[in-house]
């Protein structure tokens, strides 16, 4: 992976962490997010929460308390991190947000 990218990657794992530690304030601490994105890569981990046929649980119960700023969909459709996805990716987050 060239330099730029890896750089824009742990920025958004720094996003991320910090969405999900903000997002405890409100509902329980996303541990098994937190844990993908350790594993996985924060990119890898983000495909793996958004390419599936319904929304997280995560994703509900920050929608149920209008906190979306705080969801993995909302972060990556943002300008900063589109090119780390495939359209795909991106048009399904953006559809779970609309």
């Amino acid at each position: 992976m060239p330099m730029e990218k890896k750089a824009l990657e742990n920025q958004l794992e720094q996003e991320l962490i910090d969405a999900c530690r903000e997002s405890a304030k409100y509902i329980p601490l996303p541990v098994r997010f937190i844990s993908m994105v350790k594993e996985y890569g924060a990119i890898e981990a983000s495909k793996k929460v958004i390419n599936t046929r319904t929304p997280p649980d995560g994703y509900i119960e920050l929608l149920a308390i209008g906190q979306l700023r705080l969801s993995v969909e909302y972060i990556i459709i943002q300008p900063e991190y589109r090119e780390l996805f495939d359209e795909t990716t991106l048009k399904i987050a953006e559809s779970r947000l609309r």
